[in-house]
């Protein structure tokens, strides 16, 4: 982040949170807008999600991923899964304090947030998860971890995917130090595909379904970015337009 706004946030991170809050907010807002070029498609897939239960997922480039996508899906009243270790540095705790998140440990069976993601989207509530577990290295799609699908089989949620390109160049990754992360002037494209639901299981002759769904629902993630950003995806949904 630019050195103000670390600077900011480590200030007023001494304040109440309802005062602290909305500061932050409307500081990452306008900063954002000041250095992103936001290019914006299938807004309308939002709107016909409105008071439905969904899961939105998207492809993992950088820390900003989830500020920039709620700009468009703060109406929504939509809930992020974090991974905790973003509570261990002092600019993205408060960052991610801005918007709904329920953490989790990576990698870990953790019961209780997959109880509480389950909960939230039975009372029809949506969440926001980045399936890859973490930031690309590279820009390309990795691998999807596969406990979403859990979530969506247990719930009944629609999926929306949503396709993001250019936030890591707007945010790089420092591997080093996550709080040292800065600001460039970027064009960023975010892309809101259209609700699926998983594939009938009865209908699919598999081994391992989760794996099976959790790449199919990847690939629609890889329909709406540019083939440069697909990755692990990119060989299967390029074959799928020719």
């Amino acid at each position: 982040m630019p050195s103000s706004v670390n600077r900011i946030v480590e200030l007023v991170s001494k304040m109440p949170i309802g005062v602290r809050r909305p500061i932050i907010y409307n500081l990452l807002k306008t900063t954002i807008r000041y250095h992103a070029d936001l290019v914006v498609k299938g807004e309308d897939n939002l709107k016909q999600r409105q008071g439905k239960p969904t899961i939105y997922i998207v492809n993992h480039l950088s820390n900003i991923d989830a500020p920039v996508i709620d700009m468009f899906l703060r109406p929504y009243k939509v809930t992020y899964v974090a991974g905790k270790k973003l509570q261990d540095v002092t600019v993205t705790k408060y960052i991610m304090e801005t918007i709904s998140t329920i953490s989790i440990n990576p990698g870990t069976p953790d019961k209780q947030a997959i109880k509480n993601c389950i909960e939230l989207l039975k009372s029809g509530g949506s969440l926001v998860i980045f399936p890859e577990g973490t930031r690309s290295r590279v820009g390309g799609m990795s691998q999807a971890k596969k406990g979403f699908v859990l979530l969506a089989r247990l719930s009944g949620a629609a999926i929306v995917p949503i396709g993001l390109e250019g936030t890591e160049i707007l945010v790089p990754i420092n591997d080093g130090n996550m709080g040292k992360e800065l600001f460039n002037k970027a064009t960023v494209k975010i892309t809101f595909g259209e609700a699926f639901t998983l594939p009938d299981k009865r209908k699919v002759m598999v081994a391992d379904y989760n794996r099976y769904a959790a790449d199919y629902c990847m690939k629609k993630i890889a329909m709406n970015i540019s083939p440069s950003y697909r990755g692990y995806y990119a060989l299967e949904t390029e074959e799928q337009h020719s």
